[in-house]
């Protein structure tokens, strides 16, 4: 079975030797704010919350990103298999960076459904996605991150009837949230589904969902079909990662893409809300400052 993932990734990652190209600009800047709407005191009170740090990070500069890119794709173009060409963890430490485009997304796509991690942009900060249905990948999440296994990771989705399979019931508080917040920076804790494999939750009952604000992660995610689970990108311990730039600072080696798309506009990670029962029950996090 890992034979077969190792094969299945070499040749996703070939056709990405064949297909792409460095990109000067490739990350896709995010626009706006979303508009809240406020319409009782609950969703004041998330509102609120989500936007309790108002200050944003310091942004890079694209041409110093691109530079990171060019670098990075220069890596000789052999064949994973040939007798010639590198062993399989050789290859694997040639982390790529592409841009947010149909091609890169499609290719992403076939690295997730064969095991692989993929990094990707959201509004808050760059994720560390696995299938939120495989607990092996789940498990590979925890390795590559050095992160401790009794830490949840969040499960995004793409849309509503995503989030049915992931979640038991979507209760009337939930309901309320989402409608007002989603997609957006906020995530939700319900009962999990089945589906959900104990790793993503850390063994516990409940399940942590959103919606990303990010339209490439939401393309990623409608690409593959299912939803991720997925952490901030980095190492533990480590600063959130708000560019690819970032991201490739602290996993090159550990993960076999990176989708770049542009600096992350919020730069803190998501709100969370316990909406299991009729009223939120806050459940803060401290936002790790420094890039």
């Amino acid at each position: 079975e890992e034979t077969t993932r190792h094969l299945s990734l070499a040749s996703a990652l070939d056709a990405a030797d064949e297909d792409h190209e460095p990109q000067a600009g490739a990350g896709e800047r995010m626009l706006g704010l979303e508009q809240a709407r406020t319409q009782n005191l609950d969703t004041l009170f998330v509102f609120l919350l989500i936007h309790r740090t108002a200050d944003f990070r310091a942004l890079e500069h694209e041409r110093s990103i691109a530079l990171r890119i060019e670098a990075v794709n220069a890596a000789p173009k052999t064949a994973w298999w040939s007798q010639s060409g590198p062993s399989y963890n050789e290859r694997m430490s040639r982390t790529r960076v592409l841009p947010s485009d149909e091609k890169s997304l499609a290719l992403a796509a076939t690295i997730l459904r064969a095991g692989g991690l993929v990094a990707f942009p959201t509004e808050t900060v760059y994720g560390l996605g696995a299938r939120a249905y495989d607990d092996a990948a789940a498990r590979r999440v925890y390795k590559a991150k050095g992160r401790p296994s009794d830490n949840p990771l969040i499960v995004h989705v793409c849309d509503e009837a995503m989030l049915a399979a992931v979640v038991k019931r979507v209760t009337p508080l939930a309901r309320r949230l989402i409608d007002a917040f989603w997609p957006g920076p906020l995530t939700l804790i319900l009962e999990k589904s089945a589906r959900i494999p104990g790793a993503v939750t850390a063994g516990g009952s409940t399940v942590a969902v959103r919606c990303p604000g990010h339209p490439a992660a939401r393309a990623l995610i409608r690409a593959l079909g299912e939803p991720l689970a997925a952490p901030s990108a980095n190492l533990s311990g480590r600063p959130s990662p708000t560019t690819a730039a970032h991201v490739l600072r602290d996993l090159r080696g550990r993960v076999a893409l990176i989708i770049d798309g542009g600096p992350c506009r919020k730069g803190l990670e998501s709100a969370i809300v316990d909406a299991r029962g009729a009223r939120p029950l806050a459940r803060l996090r401290c936002a790790t400052k420094g890039f």
